[in-house]
């Protein structure tokens, strides 16, 4: 009977070791949102934590807390702008996808959408899960990458359009992509990088 309590407090303990990030961390006023998508011919999938409001303004504010990447295919990734505005995209579809809004009529006007991600981020295995989380570091610089949605009421949907992206703050981490894993490191234990700044582009 102990030898019985003492495995179901480890199997408790494991479970929420495993989950006890799966969500994000939102500030005071957003909502929480998990969008999942499956990146680049190796189909790597990609679960992003990302926050949501609509400010007093209208504008529709997305902050992505964190996001986790399956390993090993993670390593094959190339995190640089081309894919953080990759990642932008699957975010608003996600999210217009979830959400009942009221938009204004397509073409005459639109709404801002605006998705934030940190400036500098940093890479974490997680050998136990086999995934890797990419995290924020603590720094206030952001990249906005900024669309104009509409209702389109002649095939009833809603039309998305791209603005384009513009940096917040400033940043003080390196541009170059960190090797991973670090040297001296495998994929089958804990690491974690420098903080990295993919660009704004």
């Amino acid at each position: 009977m102990k030898s019985f309590i003492v495995l179901l407090v480890f199997t408790v303990c494991t479970f929420m070791f495993s989950t006890s990030q799966s969500h994000a961390t939102c500030p005071a006023g957003y909502s929480s949102a998990t969008a999942t998508y499956f990146y680049g011919a190796g189909d790597c999938r990609i679960d992003v934590y990302y926050c949501y409001k609509t400010t007093p303004l209208g504008v529709i504010d997305i902050v992505v807390d964190y996001f986790v990447v399956d390993m090993p295919c993670g390593l094959d990734i190339n995190y640089n702008a081309t894919f953080f505005t990759e990642m932008s995209n699957q975010i608003t579809n996600h999210y217009l996808g979830t959400q009942q809004l009221s938009l204004p009529p397509c073409p005459l006007t639109g709404t801002l959408l605006q998705v934030a991600f940190a400036q500098c981020i940093k890479f974490k295995n997680d050998y136990v899960n086999q995934q890797m989380r990419v995290l924020n570091c603590n720094d206030l610089g952001k990249c906005i990458r900024s669309y104009r949605v509409c209702y389109n009421a002649i095939n009833n949907s809603v039309t998305k359009t791209y603005i384009g992206v513009t940096s917040e703050g400033t940043h003080d981490c390196s541009t170059t992509l960190p090797t991973m894993p670090p040297a001296g490191k495998t994929i089958y234990e804990e690491w974690e990088t420098e903080c990295y700044h993919p660009g704004c582009d």
